[in-house]
């Protein structure tokens, strides 16, 4: 090949195999462990460093504290993806009198569709799982989904059983699909009903305390991706923020 078909060949080889670099989060609705302080400030330019392509938030919050709201001239979400992410799309789950928390996804490729699916199984926990088709710059289309279910076994049975019946009416089995969340996992149960429905779960994690974690609650479940990486990041600025530490993750399309 001459040296242009070199170049075509290449550019193509990079566009079918798209390297993804992406991040699954509760932030606990931007306070601290303790609910003491409130981190919005703190949290954005840590993951502005990181430079992802992708993030899934649980427990994010629709409204500044009123105590707050003098700081920020936009809502919480906005401003954390204000000049970072072009992209952003929020499930509101739980609504109480000062306000509303939910899922989110923000995203630096456009978002053509999402969709907030109600999963609560009582009054006590309410819960949704976000699902957002985004465009990558190879044409693919790539469904991201961001859930936070419950802490009971039994509810979150019916969840997960719920969420696989959604992903699989509403996305191809040969479609890419990227899954982060806060599942509350401590037992595996929930990953190993994904896997056994035909998704690859990514290493678990230890995320929940934050400040000593011993509990893998976070997951990363995947459809026709390639693992790259995947890591908790817990030095000591990310244990000082949330309850729960993030997880970063690399994944690779799998188009060849």
């Amino acid at each position: 090949m001459g040296s242009s078909q070199d170049s075509l060949f290449a550019l193509t080889q990079q566009l079918l195999n798209m390297k993804i670099n992406a991040l699954t989060y509760n932030i606990h609705k931007l306070y601290n462990f303790s609910n003491t302080k409130y981190l919005l400030d703190d949290i954005k330019p840590l993951l502005a460093s990181l430079d992802l392509d992708f993030v899934f938030l649980q427990e994010v919050r629709g409204l500044h504290p009123k105590k707050h709201e003098s700081d920020y001239q936009l809502d919480p979400l906005e401003h954390l993806a204000d000049d970072l992410w072009d992209y952003a799309a929020y499930g509101k789950n739980a609504v109480y009198p000062k306000g509303h928390h939910g899922n989110a996804i923000l995203s630096k490729f456009p978002i053509e569709s999402w969709q907030n699916y109600d999963l609560s199984q009582h009054a006590l926990e309410q819960r949704g799982l976000l699902l957002a088709i985004v465009a990558l710059p190879n044409n693919q289309p790539l469904t991201l989904a961001c859930t936070h279910i419950d802490l009971t076994q039994w509810t979150r049975n019916r969840q997960v059983k719920k969420i696989i019946e959604i992903l699989k009416t509403e996305v191809s089995d040969r479609e890419p699909i990227v899954f982060g969340g806060d599942f509350n996992d401590w037992n595996g149960r929930v990953s190993k009903q994904m896997v056994n429905s035909g998704f690859t779960a990514l290493p678990a994690q230890k995320t929940f305390p934050a400040r000593f974690p011993v509990l893998s609650l976070d997951k990363v479940f995947t459809q026709n991706m390639q693992e790259l990486s995947c890591h908790t990041l817990d030095s000591a600025e990310w244990r000082r923020l949330s309850d729960h530490l993030p997880i970063q993750f690399q994944l690779k399309t799998k188009t060849d």
